[in-house]
Protein backbone atom coordinates (compact mmCIF):
# COMPACT_ATOMS: atom_id res chain seq x y z
CA UNK A 1 0.00 0.00 0.00
CA UNK A 2 2.52 2.31 1.01
CA UNK A 3 5.31 2.00 -2.51
CA UNK A 4 6.41 5.52 -2.94
CA UNK A 5 4.52 7.40 -0.56
CA UNK A 6 6.23 5.24 2.42
CA UNK A 7 7.41 8.31 4.17
CA UNK A 8 3.95 9.90 4.62
CA UNK A 9 2.17 7.17 5.81
CA UNK A 10 4.43 6.11 8.50
CA UNK A 11 5.19 9.60 9.33
CA UNK A 12 1.34 10.04 9.90
CA UNK A 13 1.40 6.75 12.10
CA UNK A 14 4.36 8.22 14.17
CA UNK A 15 2.02 11.67 14.91
CA UNK A 16 -0.69 9.58 15.75
CA UNK A 17 1.22 7.79 18.39
CA UNK A 18 2.92 11.02 19.46
CA UNK A 19 -0.14 13.14 19.66
CA UNK A 20 -2.71 10.70 20.30
CA UNK A 21 -3.59 11.29 24.23
CA UNK A 22 -3.08 15.14 23.77
CA UNK A 23 -6.22 16.89 25.06
CA UNK A 24 -5.39 20.05 22.08
CA UNK A 25 -4.46 17.32 19.63
CA UNK A 26 -6.34 14.09 19.74
CA UNK A 27 -8.77 14.72 17.05
CA UNK A 28 -6.45 15.85 15.03
CA UNK A 29 -4.20 12.86 16.04
CA UNK A 30 -7.37 10.83 15.01
CA UNK A 31 -7.29 12.88 11.46
CA UNK A 32 -3.33 11.75 10.79
CA UNK A 33 -4.56 7.97 11.76
CA UNK A 34 -7.53 7.43 9.20
CA UNK A 35 -5.78 9.37 6.78
CA UNK A 36 -3.02 7.10 7.20
CA UNK A 37 -5.24 3.96 7.28
CA UNK A 38 -6.96 5.34 3.91
CA UNK A 39 -10.11 6.45 5.41
CA UNK A 40 -10.08 10.11 3.86
CA UNK A 41 -14.13 10.40 4.49
CA UNK A 42 -13.54 9.67 7.61
CA UNK A 43 -10.47 11.37 8.25
CA UNK A 44 -12.03 14.42 6.90
CA UNK A 45 -14.46 14.33 9.46
CA UNK A 46 -12.53 14.29 12.65
CA UNK A 47 -10.31 17.58 10.99
CA UNK A 48 -13.80 19.04 10.88
CA UNK A 49 -14.41 18.65 14.72
CA UNK A 50 -10.44 19.31 15.42
CA UNK A 51 -10.91 22.72 13.58
CA UNK A 52 -14.38 23.35 15.48
CA UNK A 53 -12.89 22.72 18.49
CA UNK A 54 -10.33 24.87 18.30
CA UNK A 55 -12.21 27.64 17.29
CA UNK A 56 -14.06 27.36 20.41
CA UNK A 57 -10.92 27.73 22.49
CA UNK A 58 -9.35 31.37 23.51
CA UNK A 59 -7.57 32.94 21.10
CA UNK A 60 -4.03 32.57 22.89
CA UNK A 61 -4.64 28.71 22.96
CA UNK A 62 -5.33 28.85 19.24
CA UNK A 63 -1.97 30.56 18.56
CA UNK A 64 -0.14 28.00 20.95
CA UNK A 65 -2.00 24.72 18.75
CA UNK A 66 -1.53 26.75 14.62
CA UNK A 67 2.44 27.58 16.11
CA UNK A 68 2.82 23.64 16.91
CA UNK A 69 0.92 22.94 14.01
CA UNK A 70 3.10 24.94 11.10
CA UNK A 71 6.33 23.56 13.16
CA UNK A 72 5.00 20.73 12.78
CA UNK A 73 4.26 20.54 9.47
CA UNK A 74 7.21 22.38 8.01
CA UNK A 75 9.69 20.72 9.81
CA UNK A 76 8.12 17.35 8.20
CA UNK A 77 6.97 17.98 4.61
CA UNK A 78 7.73 14.39 3.71
CA UNK A 79 4.47 14.11 5.80
CA UNK A 80 2.54 16.02 3.07
CA UNK A 81 -1.07 14.86 4.17
CA UNK A 82 -0.24 16.59 7.30
CA UNK A 83 -2.12 19.57 5.99
CA UNK A 84 -5.40 20.02 4.22
CA UNK A 85 -7.18 22.75 2.37
CA UNK A 86 -9.69 23.31 5.52
CA UNK A 87 -6.35 22.96 7.76
CA UNK A 88 -4.70 25.36 5.66
CA UNK A 89 -8.09 27.90 5.49
CA UNK A 90 -7.79 27.59 9.84
CA UNK A 91 -4.30 27.79 9.83
CA UNK A 92 -4.34 31.22 7.51
CA UNK A 93 -7.33 32.48 9.32
CA UNK A 94 -5.92 32.50 13.16
CA UNK A 95 -2.83 33.89 11.98
CA UNK A 96 -4.22 36.73 9.88
CA UNK A 97 -6.41 37.50 13.24
CA UNK A 98 -3.62 37.34 15.36
CA UNK A 99 -0.70 39.58 12.80
CA UNK A 100 -4.41 42.41 13.12
CA UNK A 101 -4.32 42.42 17.17
CA UNK A 102 -0.36 42.31 17.33
CA UNK A 103 1.13 43.66 14.34
CA UNK A 104 4.65 44.03 15.76
CA UNK A 105 4.74 39.89 15.67
CA UNK A 106 7.31 38.76 13.04
CA UNK A 107 6.42 34.81 13.23
CA UNK A 108 2.80 36.14 12.21
CA UNK A 109 4.22 37.29 8.91
CA UNK A 110 6.86 35.12 8.34
CA UNK A 111 3.80 31.80 8.83
CA UNK A 112 1.84 33.41 6.35
CA UNK A 113 4.18 34.04 4.30
CA UNK A 114 4.74 30.50 4.25
CA UNK A 115 1.38 29.98 3.79
CA UNK A 116 0.02 32.22 1.26
CA UNK A 117 3.40 32.01 -1.16
CA UNK A 118 3.40 35.75 -0.61
CA UNK A 119 7.09 37.46 -0.34
CA UNK A 120 5.24 40.50 0.97
CA UNK A 121 4.40 38.87 4.06
CA UNK A 122 8.58 38.01 4.14
CA UNK A 123 9.59 41.20 3.18
CA UNK A 124 7.44 42.99 6.45
CA UNK A 125 8.53 40.29 8.76
CA UNK A 126 12.41 41.26 7.78
CA UNK A 127 11.00 45.05 8.49
CA UNK A 128 10.87 44.19 11.85
CA UNK A 129 13.83 41.80 11.93
CA UNK A 130 16.01 42.12 9.44
CA UNK A 131 17.93 38.96 10.86
CA UNK A 132 15.19 36.37 10.75
CA UNK A 133 16.68 33.88 8.60
CA UNK A 134 13.77 32.22 8.12
CA UNK A 135 12.27 34.86 5.65
CA UNK A 136 15.86 35.37 4.39
CA UNK A 137 16.51 31.78 2.88
CA UNK A 138 12.87 31.99 1.52
CA UNK A 139 13.36 35.44 0.29
CA UNK A 140 16.73 34.17 -1.52
CA UNK A 141 15.12 31.29 -2.66
CA UNK A 142 12.55 33.34 -4.52
CA UNK A 143 14.35 35.27 -6.36
CA UNK A 144 16.53 32.39 -7.49
CA UNK A 145 13.38 30.04 -8.21
CA UNK A 146 12.56 33.60 -10.53
CA UNK A 147 15.97 33.06 -12.65
CA UNK A 148 15.33 29.34 -12.64
CA UNK A 149 12.03 30.20 -14.17
CA UNK A 150 13.62 32.57 -16.60
CA UNK A 151 15.98 30.10 -18.13
CA UNK A 152 14.13 27.06 -18.42
CA UNK A 153 14.20 27.30 -22.12
CA UNK A 154 17.72 27.83 -22.48
CA UNK A 155 18.28 24.48 -24.08
CA UNK A 156 15.83 25.62 -26.37
CA UNK A 157 18.37 29.39 -26.73
CA UNK A 158 15.15 30.97 -25.36
CA UNK A 159 15.42 33.60 -22.68
CA UNK A 160 12.03 34.23 -20.60
CA UNK A 161 12.07 38.04 -20.16
CA UNK A 162 14.54 40.46 -19.97
CA UNK A 163 18.02 39.89 -19.33
CA UNK A 164 18.27 42.55 -16.26
CA UNK A 165 15.26 41.11 -14.61
CA UNK A 166 17.56 38.18 -14.34
CA UNK A 167 20.43 40.30 -13.17
CA UNK A 168 18.32 41.66 -10.64
CA UNK A 169 17.06 38.90 -8.87
CA UNK A 170 20.73 37.40 -8.86
CA UNK A 171 21.58 40.85 -7.19
CA UNK A 172 18.97 40.71 -4.90
CA UNK A 173 19.67 36.87 -3.87
CA UNK A 174 23.07 37.70 -3.54
CA UNK A 175 22.60 40.36 -0.57
CA UNK A 176 20.11 38.08 1.09
CA UNK A 177 22.70 35.89 0.68
CA UNK A 178 25.46 37.64 2.74
CA UNK A 179 22.53 38.21 5.72
CA UNK A 180 22.41 34.22 6.48
CA UNK A 181 24.27 32.46 8.52
CA UNK A 182 26.16 29.45 7.75
CA UNK A 183 24.03 26.29 7.49
CA UNK A 184 23.49 23.51 4.66
CA UNK A 185 20.45 25.88 3.63
CA UNK A 186 22.85 28.44 2.85
CA UNK A 187 25.47 26.20 1.30
CA UNK A 188 22.83 25.30 -1.42
CA UNK A 189 21.53 28.24 -2.03
CA UNK A 190 25.37 29.87 -2.80
CA UNK A 191 25.66 26.61 -5.50
CA UNK A 192 22.76 27.99 -6.74
CA UNK A 193 23.89 30.76 -6.99
CA UNK A 194 26.60 30.50 -8.42
CA UNK A 195 25.67 28.23 -11.13
CA UNK A 196 22.59 31.03 -11.85
CA UNK A 197 25.31 33.62 -12.34
CA UNK A 198 27.93 31.65 -14.99
CA UNK A 199 24.79 30.85 -16.66
CA UNK A 200 23.25 33.95 -17.12
CA UNK A 201 26.94 35.45 -18.12
CA UNK A 202 27.39 32.55 -20.28
CA UNK A 203 24.17 33.70 -22.16
CA UNK A 204 25.16 37.21 -22.22
CA UNK A 205 28.30 36.38 -23.66
CA UNK A 206 26.16 33.70 -26.48
CA UNK A 207 23.63 37.02 -27.30
CA UNK A 208 26.39 39.47 -28.17
CA UNK A 209 28.32 36.71 -30.13
CA UNK A 210 25.36 36.32 -32.08
CA UNK A 211 26.30 32.66 -31.97
CA UNK A 212 25.13 30.53 -35.07
CA UNK A 213 24.99 27.56 -32.89
CA UNK A 214 22.40 26.42 -29.88
CA UNK A 215 22.85 27.29 -26.41
CA UNK A 216 23.94 24.34 -25.51
CA UNK A 217 26.03 23.46 -27.96
CA UNK A 218 28.07 26.62 -26.89
CA UNK A 219 27.82 25.92 -23.39
CA UNK A 220 29.00 21.98 -24.50
CA UNK A 221 32.23 24.52 -26.07
CA UNK A 222 32.98 25.87 -23.61
CA UNK A 223 32.67 23.22 -21.40
CA UNK A 224 30.22 25.10 -19.02
CA UNK A 225 28.13 23.36 -16.58
CA UNK A 226 24.16 23.34 -18.16
CA UNK A 227 21.26 21.78 -16.68
CA UNK A 228 18.76 21.53 -19.18
CA UNK A 229 15.52 20.76 -19.24
CA UNK A 230 12.81 18.56 -21.03
CA UNK A 231 10.02 20.43 -22.54
CA UNK A 232 7.66 18.24 -24.10
CA UNK A 233 4.99 19.57 -26.50
CA UNK A 234 1.56 18.48 -27.24
CA UNK A 235 -0.72 18.82 -30.02
CA UNK A 236 -4.50 17.59 -30.43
Amino acid sequence: MYYWNQDNFTGLKHIYDHFKNDAYFALYAEYCHFRESGLRKVAFQKLKQFIQHCESLDMKVQQHIVITLIELIYNHSAIHQLISDPLKHYLIKVFSEWQATEPHDVLTYQWLGYLCYEIEYYQKALELDPNNQFCLIKLAQFHLDKIDWQTHHLHESFLIGELEHAYEHLGLAQSLLEKIKPSDQKQKLEIDYRYYDTLLHTWENYKNNNAKISFSDWCDQYQIDFHEYMTFYYSK
